[in-house]
C-alpha cells in the first residue's frame, strides 16, 4: 500500500499529464482509483483519512473534470469516470 506522501505524488503526475493533454493509459486511471480505495479502506471507521490525502481528493476530483475537456470521446469519458468514482469514495470515506 502506498503512503499518503506516495499517493499524492502518484496523482501529481497522473495529473500533469492530463493537464498537458498528452496521451495515457486507462490503465492509470484506473490504478489511480484502487490506489486511493486501498489507501481509504485502511483506515477504520472514525479514523480520519490523512489530510493530504482528503485534500488531494478535494482537488482532483473537479481537476479531472476539468482536463477531460482536453480529451474526446472514450479518453474523456474515462477521466470523467475517474472523477466520478473518486468521488464516491470522497464523499464514503471522507
Amino acid at each position: 500500500m502506498e503512503t499518503a506522501d506516495q499517493l499524492v505524488q502518484h496523482a501529481s503526475e497522473l495529473l500533469e499529464i492530463l493537464e498537458r493533454g498528452e496521451p495515457f493509459s486507462p490503465e492509470d486511471l484506473t490504478d489511480l482509483v484502487h490506489h486511493v480505495e486501498l489507501f481509504c479502506e485502511h483506515f477504520p471507521p472514525g479514523e480520519e483519512v490523512p489530510r493530504t490525502v482528503a485534500r488531494l481528493l478535494t482537488e482532483l476530483v473537479p481537476a479531472l473534470d476539468a482536463v477531460s475537456q482536453n480529451y474526446d470521446g472514450v479518453d474523456a469519458e474515462r477521466i470523467q469516470e475517474t472523477a466520478s468514482n473518486l468521488f464516491v469514495i470522497m464523499l464514503e470515506k471522507l
